[in-house]
């Protein structure tokens, strides 16, 4: 006898027997704000994040072994380096005078011309032997250890359950390096919008959220719209039971103040992930409209996942690494530094593709949405990007298919005599070179764009 047991499901993406209602404009009525979870700290110590006029911000960290202690903080860029990975110098013993030049400020400008002399005085060195470096790097050289404000605000659905959710998970892997700054914080505003009157008190709410940030100068964002999606239209739910075009969700739940507000940070300060089924990428319709809203509101990077059903959890290593090198080592958000964390993804591998949304400019005014789809290949498990099956479609035995490459297609076909199952893609690249043969690789491949003048 089959063993069944009913659990709740994890998934963001749900059929069409939900209403669409866009709710119409209406008039605003006094709320409670009350039930905004903010998990909020004071505004930092001046130490640590001074106005633009006072004291110039430079990181708290060791940018060699991320850990505190005796800092030297370097005079061309923000980074700081601790005494320990300096041979254990003593810092009461620099004189004040005297400029500190990081490893990878002074290689920079050095490269492998001259040997590393970490102090200077107007330009020139002041002492006759070589710095030693006795730290080594847990990081990129070029990295940093970023812990100026940071806000991550979470718009979710409130069917949906605040507690293990993908926000929060990245809030715990950020406090370590947090916790004795002050400058995390974190906003969990929860809708569901069954009139106009719920619709004005979210915007209460989104508003105080605002003051909020204003408050402690935050300067970066890590916007999460968490809540289901229509699998076949892409249309988000702004109710537990209702569904509303994109440009209506984001006019009612992110709301016109919140993506004014937003509209500040630049490339690297704004980053927004969607939550929700692949339909608002793969619906034609869906995707016009989220192209048209991420330009009309100048986000600089939104992420979203092209999984029929997305099971968030399933992008939790996803996370964790855009957090760490994105948003702690400030690396830019190129196409490279994202293939490497989805390297590093391996629950988010055949669970289904993503999306990157990144605004462009140029010179002459123009701007755009750039769309970047990143599908993961694998020899065997994943050929052209189209996940092996378990079981033969057309003849129903289990582990039958093998996959195949040519010098211009992949697949798989049915080794059983009696199945004529087989099904195969164009490549244009070398599976054997290309490919690692237990990791496979994650491939980039650009869609279309969007533009405006």
């Amino acid at each position: 006898m089959a063993r069944t047991k009913a659990t709740a499901k994890k998934a963001v993406g749900l059929l069409t027997s939900a209403r669409h209602n866009d709710l119409d404009d209406g008039h605003a009525v006094p709320a409670e704000i009350s039930d905004v979870n903010m998990d909020d700290a004071p505004p930092a110590p001046q130490s640590i994040e001074a106005d633009d006029g006072g004291e110039a911000w430079h990181e708290i960290y060791c940018y060699m072994c991320h850990n505190g202690g005796d800092m030297l903080i370097c005079d061309w860029c923000l980074r700081a380096m601790c005494s320990e990975c300096l041979n254990k110098i003593d810092i009461t013993k620099v004189p004040q005078k005297w400029d500190f030049k990081c490893p990878t400020c002074y290689y920079k400008d050095w490269k492998d011309k001259d040997k590393y002399y970490a102090f200077q005085l107007n330009g020139e060195r002041v002492m006759d032997e070589p710095t030693i470096i006795s730290g080594g790097l847990v990081g990129p050289q070029h990295a940093h250890v970023n812990t100026r404000h940071l806000a991550i605000v979470v718009f979710r659905l409130k069917s949906l359950e605040r507690k293990g959710s993908i926000p929060e998970l990245l809030k715990a892997h950020l406090e370590s390096w947090f916790w004795q700054t002050n400058t995390l914080h974190y906003y969990d505003i929860p809708f569901d919008l069954q009139d106009l009157q719920d619709a004005d008190r979210h915007a209460q709410r989104v508003r105080a959220v605002i003051d909020k940030l204003i408050d402690v100068e935050c300067r970066r964002v890590v916007t999460f719209v968490y809540t289901h999606s229509n699998i076949l239209r892409g249309d988000l739910y702004h109710a537990w039971d209702a569904t509303s075009s994109i440009d209506k969700f984001f006019f009612r739940v992110l709301t016109p103040p919140y993506l004014e507000y937003t509209k500040q940070y630049g490339e690297t300060s704004h980053w927004m992930f969607i939550l929700a089924c692949g339909a608002i990428i793969t619906s034609p319709k869906a995707l016009d409209t989220l192209d048209n809203e991420l330009l009309k509101h100048r986000v600089p990077f939104c992420i979203g996942f092209t999984a029929s059903s997305l099971n968030a959890h399933l992008a939790a290593d996803f996370i964790i690494a855009f957090g760490s090198r994105v948003l702690i080592e400030r690396a830019r958000l190129t196409s490279k530094t994202l293939r490497k964390l989805l390297q590093l993804s391996w629950s988010l591998r055949r669970h289904g593709s993503i999306v990157l949304f990144r605004l462009c400019d140029n010179e002459a005014g123009m701007r755009w949405i750039a769309r970047e789809e990143y599908v993961w290949h694998h020899r065997k498990l994943a050929p052209a990007g189209h996940p092996t099956p378990l079981q033969c479609p057309e003849c129903k035995h289990l582990h039958t298919l093998k996959t195949f490459y040519t010098d211009a297609h992949a697949g798989y076909v049915c080794m059983m005599k009696d199945c004529s199952f087989e099904a195969e893609w164009e490549v244009d690249y070398d599976a054997e070179a290309e490919l690692d043969a237990y990791d496979g690789g994650w491939r980039m491949r650009p869609l279309s764009v969007a533009h405006l003048l």
